[in-house]
């Protein structure tokens, strides 16, 4: 069975990747402040490393975002990449690097970010959604 591991799940208010392939992160943060709900930031970036056994080996990653009942937020478009192999890789890790554009919260609490490999889950990061007092 092919094991994947998640390397690093950072949330952050900017990133980029220079000419090197350093990944540049601003802003890293584990959660959001919103006064009412629903409400939302503007932007937010998920930057993901997942490692692979096999990169020869097509596979399906999916994120999802859940709140505490365990509901899917709706993201749009789906956070679905399907990865095929290309001849001669030999990079054993995928990364991905999202932004995430006005994402609605529903209620203040534990949200978890969930990372699935081919339908199986392989790591959750929490995500606390704060009120912010005006």
């Amino acid at each position: 069975m092919e094991q994947y591991k998640v390397d690093y799940l950072l949330l952050a208010d900017a990133a980029s990747v220079d000419n090197f392939g350093k990944l540049n992160a601003l802003g890293i943060f584990k959660n959001i402040f919103i006064s009412k709900l629903p409400g939302s930031i503007l932007k937010f970036v998920l930057i993901c490393s997942i490692s692979l056994e096999n990169p020869n080996k097509p596979l399906d990653v999916d994120i999802k975002i859940k709140d505490s009942k365990n509901n899917d937020l709706d993201v749009k478009p789906k956070l679905s990449f399907p990865f095929k192999p290309q001849e001669g890789n030999k990079d054993k890790n995928i990364n991905l690097m999202i932004d995430l554009i006005n994402l609605e919260f529903k209620m203040f609490g534990q949200y978890n970010i969930e990372v699935y490999v081919n339908g199986k889950k392989i790591y959750t990061a929490p995500l606390e959604v704060i009120e912010k007092k005006v």
